[in-house]
């Protein structure tokens, strides 16, 4: 999927939040996987049908290089 993305549009529409976060880890390794934008459709935080309506702009908040992954849930 990534190598597809770099090698065409550099989108992402994916679920799969533990590979977007692993990504993130490692873009010192192949720092242009930080410029893969990736959406995860079910959020709807993240807007992903406007994204695509708009024609999946390349925005800074959703390339990879700038994903924050939401801080894990502390247990009372």
């Amino acid at each position: 999927m990534v190598d597809a993305a770099l090698c065409t549009d550099k989108r992402v529409a994916s679920c799969d939040d533990r590979v977007r976060a692993s990504l993130k880890t490692c873009l010192h390794l192949h720092p242009p996987v930080g410029d893969i934008a990736w959406v995860n459709p079910k959020f709807a935080a993240e807007t992903p049908l406007a994204w695509l309506r708009q024609g999946a702009p390349c925005e800074d908040c959703r390339l990879l290089k700038h994903y924050a992954p939401s801080p894990p849930k502390t247990t009372p």
